[in-house]
């Protein structure tokens, strides 16, 4: 088996089949696997491109990470399900799979950009953090908003018609290794984190401080929500919902370049059944990381939260009324804090110190208070309480 991680091999591999490529183009984003955007030399299905995922039995770049290819399997099995349950006009689907071939390690499948081209393709994580003067502009108040509610109605969906569905649930619950590894990346990693051991340059100089009983709070908490991960049955679940997941493809005849003509979310290799609470925290904390360093894409980005939690609140309700949209809320408010504490000091490490601890602050207090009801009220999740009683 020739190399399929180069693009000389691959073209070679693929020559004398429907995917014949005149070019291989390596694609940023995402570190499971080699992507690459095909040049097709005969159109498929009338696209004239095509992006192909190479996995290795490991991360790439982490050899002694191990990531059994079944993954991919997993990945397919879910887009296609999603695929059959998403409306063909809804704003929010996943790309079409064309093919996988489980022995090479490849999937192929739909070009979510443009004729070829990612000039008018986004992740959504990138467009919120757009500048003015660019193109695609930033998103305003009202077009995040709206985006907001077409990824409420596609999470909702999603977790609503797989809850009941033994079937799917029993399928996707053989994907442990996805299971470990969404326990392990954020809550596997709070406590060294936060104690120091793991000597983050903006945790440390002076060390960031945390209280004994506060971080003994917090390692109940997490272990708590790794047990969570680990067992949890509600829904099928993405696993890793976030923003940089969500490709915003914008109309090219658009002369503004900034209307949204579909948004594509891939990378399913984590899904598995779990909880919904984890899955609309990992996306608000991203939308409270988006607040707190790009302030002047705060208001679109609050408007997409509030957006999304309140039309995924409504479709819940009126669909999948045994929900207890509380607890929901309280496993919300914990990943937002253990992903503002985990992902920070990581991620965000060109922002200034101060700011950094201050967004690991908040992760602190949403993780502490997780079980204040009068707190989650008060908090980004407290849209998920609008229909509640009173305390």
């Amino acid at each position: 088996m020739p190399d399929l991680s180069t693009p000389v091999d691959l073209l070679a591999f693929l020559n004398n089949g429907v995917f014949a490529s005149q070019s291989a183009t390596p694609v940023s984003g995402g570190l499971g696997n080699y992507t690459f955007r095909l040049a097709l030399k005969t159109p498929y299905q009338g696209h004239h491109t095509a992006i192909l995922k190479h996995g290795k039995p490991y991360l790439p770049g982490m050899e002694s990470m191990a990531f059994d290819l079944e993954r991919q399997r997993f990945e397919v099995e879910a887009m296609r399900y999603t695929k059959s349950i998403i409306q063909e006009s809804a704003l929010v689907t996943v790309p079409e799979i064309y093919l996988l071939d489980s022995d090479a390690g490849i999937i192929i499948m739909e070009d979510c950009a443009v004729s070829g081209s990612d000039t008018y393709t986004l992740t959504l994580k990138e467009y919120l953090l757009r500048t003015e003067g660019t193109r695609p502009s930033p998103p305003t108040k009202d077009i995040a908003h709206d985006i907001g509610v077409a990824l409420g109605l596609f999470l909702a969906t999603l977790h609503n018609e797989s809850q009941n569905n033994t079937d799917i649930l029993d399928k996707f619950d053989k994907n442990q290794q996805g299971r470990n590894l969404s326990a392990w990346v954020t809550y596997g990693r709070l406590h060294s984190t936060l104690s120091g051991e793991d000597t983050l340059p903006p945790l440390s100089d002076p060390p960031f401080e945390v209280s004994a009983a506060d971080l003994e709070k917090i390692d109940r908490v997490g272990k708590k929500a790794q047990d969570l991960i680990r067992t949890s049955r509600e829904a099928l679940v993405h696993g890793d919902f976030w923003p940089g997941n969500m490709l915003v493809r914008f109309k090219p005849t658009s002369e503004r370049h900034d209307e949204v003509e579909k948004i594509y979310l891939v990378d399913w290799e984590l899904v598995k059944p779990g909880s919904r609470g984890v899955e609309v925290g990992q996306l608000l904390g991203e939308v409270h990381q988006t607040s707190r360093f790009c302030e002047v894409n705060a208001p679109s980005a609050e408007a997409l939260g509030e957006g999304f939690l309140e039309t995924y609140r409504k479709k819940v309700e009126n669909e999948a009324k045994e929900v207890d949209l509380e607890q929901v809320a309280a496993a919300a408010s914990v990943h937002i804090g253990a992903h503002l504490v985990i992902w920070t000091p990581r991620i965000w490490t060109s922002v200034e110190k101060e700011k950094i601890r201050g967004v690991v602050s908040d992760g602190v207090g949403f993780l502490v208070n997780s079980d204040s009801r009068d707190s989650l009220k008060k908090s980004p999740v407290g849209p998920l309480f609008t229909t509640l009683s009173p305390s």
